[in-house]
């Protein structure tokens, strides 16, 4: 009798692990970017990889997730940090309508930059990843930093969001005539694999 109630608690014990194993603790949503443009000056970027934009396997976000006041801290050698807000001027919104592009005034020879940081608010708070809606925790920080002590073209970091809740994907009810075939199906199997009984 243990035995029978044992099971099924291990079964759902297991489906639950698997649950939690399915739906990532974070997703990511694009990157920041220093890119030296018109050498030696150069720029901070934010490329928004979700929606039109996602990459299934690395970008999965199917929905378009906006950074709402992106806040821009720039550190230099020497020199006091400059800080960026949206309704500054510096980004500008790209024709994608998700990334935005940076001004490029930073000059790498005369004060490089040595870290940036990044901060914002993702929305929406609910979004699609292949067929699970899930909630993104909404604040973002990334900074970006080389092991050299100045930023250099190219150099990046990750935009993530942190996910809670999922609904898995609905799954379509079978029709009633699969359901009865089926079942005829498999009780003319076993009777004819134990022949005709008198």
């Amino acid at each position: 009798m243990r035995k029978l109630i044992r099971r099924p608690f291990k079964l759902a014990l297991l489906s639950m692990a698997w649950a939690a194993l399915a739906f990532p603790d974070t997703v990511n949503i694009g990157y920041v970017v220093f890119s030296v443009t018109n050498s030696p000056l150069a720029e901070v970027d934010i490329v928004n990889l979700t929606g039109p934009n996602s990459l299934p396997s690395e970008f999965p976000v199917l929905t378009s997730v906006n950074l709402l006041r992106p806040f821009l801290t720039v550190n230099f050698k020497s020199g006091p940090a400059e800080t960026f807000v949206y309704e500054s001027g510096y980004f500008t919104l790209d024709p994608d309508g998700l990334s935005f592009k940076g001004e490029d005034i930073f000059n790498t020879v005369t004060d490089p930059v040595t870290s940036v940081t990044l901060i914002g608010t993702y929305f929406p708070v609910s979004v699609t990843i292949g067929n699970t809606s899930v909630g993104l925790f909404r604040p973002f920080s990334a900074t970006i930093t080389d092991p050299t002590g100045t930023l250099v073209d190219g150099d990046s970091a990750l935009l993530t969001a942190g996910t809670f809740g999922s609904t898995p994907p609905t799954v379509p009810e079978p029709k009633s005539y699969l359901l009865l075939s089926m079942g005829l199906a498999t009780w003319l199997f076993r009777f004819l694999r134990r022949g005709v009984r008198v």
